[in-house]
């Protein structure tokens, strides 16, 4: 303790529980007896050193007010080794005190405890005022006196809605039990919370007249006052009429002592209310274990493992939050409710990361590059160190459908015979169908299933480490054998990455066999090479936009491509695919695996130009299988002739795209201007980037290209008159 700017020492009383300690300043006096000093709640609460009318006192952390029926604390003086006091109490039927300073809980109401003493030639004493409640706030099981059962939540699946049961006593390791553990939070005016004891964050609430479940009030309900937690999650805790057990009665619903929580009909019942007065006997928690909980805030799920697994999606511009990764760490142990979310993130040796940086403090992360890392959740509070581990994953691919792509050959994985399990993976150009496209399965631990969308069968490597082992696919996945990794190779370009496909239990990678590039050529866990073991991988993208102009390296295409992407990235915050140049087998891919196509170039109505030397023809589209369109909502054909013989010729390019199954295609009757229809581009894809419909985007369009037209001097070749469309111009592609 300090000492007064007086010289004279200041004394305290400190009450010790298993919670907490309190402190009460005496005031040294000029030999007589002093006046008492004044400590308010909030003053306690707040855990400080405080100076106030010119002495010192400490106060700490906690409930420094409340001691349970039955329940003992101890007040110790803080002054010299001879001073003694002399204890006593306003209410002794309501808390005794003894000639130690210890004090006991006996009846509900409250009391002062005074203590006076002398040191040398000052008199001197301080007092505080305890409240003794019904139930001291603690760790308990809730036990249903008549029907034996025990108030119960499943532990791994506590969300709002989840509605406690009644279920034999569990008996063994604690962790196992926090399943029926509670904590009962004193919040004044004789009501009471009850939290799950894993998420404290919950409540256990009246809902309706015949329903009692958990609801998650969050940051809002933390500092447990009255005003913060909804009536239906306050409780009154009575004395039964026979003394063995307690009442519990609801807040919200106005009811007597003897309209409480019941178990119905038996043991493994649900909970409800009745007019019965069930009585219910609260089973103290002495060895309640200690942690870090992790709540997947999506699934409603707790995750009660040693550690944690958490996938992220690379993305280097962006930085998660927890809660935009579904995460939400929570505290279970002896603390202040207001502590539950108070941690620390840290590399678990180094104190740092290499696939992703991490904020300390907040949590936020910023990805680097593919791979895991290790990192060590840590909460501090006033009672108890705890420690998780979290093992964050930096991924290239949420959950989805894709098509493989050999780098070099650009030939696509495929199957040799899909009516056999077993069979051999092998590269293919074929005709794009299903036996190409590929589900990948985001795996908690960061790794993928990856199966045939054809088959549901699973691409599997040799459990051995030997390479040029065979790679087949499979009914099932024996052990590890179907897990694979993804690691980037950087082009140099954002919108090209390529990838090796690493086996996750062995040392090769996914490899043409020999070099082969011929047609069918198996494939092997092989040692890495350049040529034979990268891949492109095709997911699903929000668009593919195919702008070639006039010719082969026209210089208007460039600025036009960029302003369209910018617009969908902007305004509609989509990504996708966009070229200058594009080769007849890129077209193919990214027409199976977008959402909207847009063209620029020369037509007529079976073809489109790609390039000098390839067209995107009636015929190529039609030896496409009609379920790989499935992805396809949008075409646009910014060419010529695209819908020449109209809406009832369905030979046009035009009908049979839209035969393939997109919802929209659009494009002209007749000849467009290339100058119009450059100008028309930009503000139109900006359109439809705002949300609005085709109808409204293409209306846009076009005033630009008449504007175009009329600047040189022309009737007008793109207009509403000449389009020519498939499906619905009502739709919203980017919407």
């Amino acid at each position: 303790m300090k000492k007064l700017l007086t010289g004279i020492t200041a004394f305290a009383l400190v009450i010790t529980s298993a919670f907490t300690s309190y402190a009460l300043a005496f005031d040294a006096g000029s030999g007589t007896t002093a006046d008492s000093a004044v400590i308010t709640e909030e003053d306690y609460a707040r855990g400080e050193s405080h100076s106030y009318n010119g002495f010192l006192y400490y106060s700490c952390y906690g409930e420094n007010d409340i001691i349970g029926i039955g329940e003992t604390k101890t007040i110790v003086l803080h002054g010299p080794p001879d001073a003694v006091g002399v204890w006593s109490s306003s209410n002794p039927s309501c808390i005794s005190v003894d000639a130690n300073g210890n004090i006991t809980g006996v009846s509900k109401g409250s009391a002062r405890i005074t203590c006076n003493f002398e040191y040398i030639d000052v008199k001197m004493y301080d007092y505080m005022t305890i409240e003794c409640v019904e139930v001291k706030t603690g760790i308990y099981k809730i036990h249903n006196s008549s029907e034996n059962g025990y108030l119960t939540i499943d532990r791994n699946n506590i969300n709002s809605g989840v509605v406690p049961v009644g279920a034999p006593k569990i008996t063994g390791n604690p962790s196992n039990t926090t399943g029926q553990m509670w904590r009962i939070q004193y919040m004044g005016n004789q009501m009471y919370s009850i939290r799950p004891y894993l998420m404290m964050d919950f409540c256990l609430r009246g809902e309706g007249p015949a329903l009692v479940d958990i609801k998650d009030y969050g940051t809002a309900g933390l500092n447990n006052a009255t005003n913060t937690l909804s009536e239906q999650a306050q409780w009154w805790i009575e004395k039964s009429n026979t003394g063995n057990g307690y009442y519990l009665s609801n807040s919200d619903m106005d009811l007597m002592v003897e309209d409480t929580v019941y178990l119905q009909g038996n043991a493994a019942g649900v909970l409800s209310f009745a007019q019965n007065g069930q009585e219910w006997a609260l089973e103290e928690v002495t060895d309640a274990p200690t942690g870090i909980n992790f709540y997947d805030t999506e699934s409603g799920k707790n995750d009660t493992e040693s550690s944690y697994f958490l996938t992220v999606l690379m993305d280097t511009s962006k930085t998660y939050r927890l809660s935009d990764l579904g995460l939400r760490p929570t505290i279970y142990g002896l603390c202040d409710l207001t502590e539950l979310h108070s941690f620390e993130w840290n590399g678990s040796t180094t104190g740092s990361t290499t696939a992703f940086s991490i904020n300390k403090y907040t949590g936020k992360i910023t990805p680097i590059t593919l791979g895991s890392d290790l990192i060590t959740c840590k909460a501090t509070t006033a009672w108890i160190t705890v420690n998780k581990a979290v093992i964050i994953s930096i991924v290239p691919f949420e959950s989805c459908d894709v098509i493989i792509q050999n780098s070099n050959s650009k030939k696509c994985l495929d199957i040799q015979d899909i009516t056999v399990s077993g069979s051999a993976a092998i590269i293919n150009t074929s005709d794009l169908d299903d036996s190409q496209r590929w589900h990948l399965e985001l795996l908690r631990d960061g790794g993928y299933y990856i199966t045939s969308v054809k088959t549901g069968r699973y691409l599997t490597a040799p459990n051995t480490p030997m390479p040029e082992q065979s790679i087949t696919v499979k009914d099932s996945v024996p052990s590890t054998e179907g897990i694979w990794s993804f690691e980037r190779i950087d082009t140099g370009n954002p919108d090209e990455y390529r990838y090796k496909l690493l086996p996750r239990h062995a040392a090769g990678h996914l490899s043409l066999n020999a070099n082969s590039t011929d047609e069918g050529a198996s494939l092997v866990e092989g040692n890495y090479n350049a040529e034979k073991s990268t891949w492109q991988i095709y997911t699903v993208s929000d668009y593919s936009m195919y702008l070639r102009g006039y010719e082969d390296g026209d210089t208007n295409m460039p600025p036009i491509l960029s302003a369209c992407q910018n617009s969908m990235k902007t305004n509609a915050g989509l990504s996708g695919w966009g070229s200058t140049g594009a080769t007849k087998a890129e077209v193919m891919l990214n027409l199976t695996t977008t959402r909207m196509a847009f063209f620029l170039t020369h037509g007529n109505y079976a073809a489109v130009q790609l390039n000098a030397t390839e067209n995107l023809t009636t015929s190529d589209l039609q030896s496409l299988g009609n379920s790989l369109f499935t992805n396809l909502k949008f075409v646009f054909y910014g060419a010529c002739s695209t819908g020449s013989g109209g809406a009832s010729y369905n030979q046009n390019l035009i009908n049979v795209t839209g035969s393939k199954g997109v919802d929209c295609v659009v494009g002209y009757r007749g000849s467009i201007m290339v100058s119009e229809c450059n100008a028309f581009y930009a503000p139109f894809v900006e359109e439809l980037s705002n949300g609005s419909t085709v109808e409204e985007a293409l209306a846009v369009g076009h005033e630009v290209a008449l504007e175009n037209a009329a600047e040189n001097g022309r009737t007008p070749s793109m207009k509403l008159s000449t389009l020519c469309y498939y499906g619905d111009l009502t739709v919203k592609p980017c919407a």
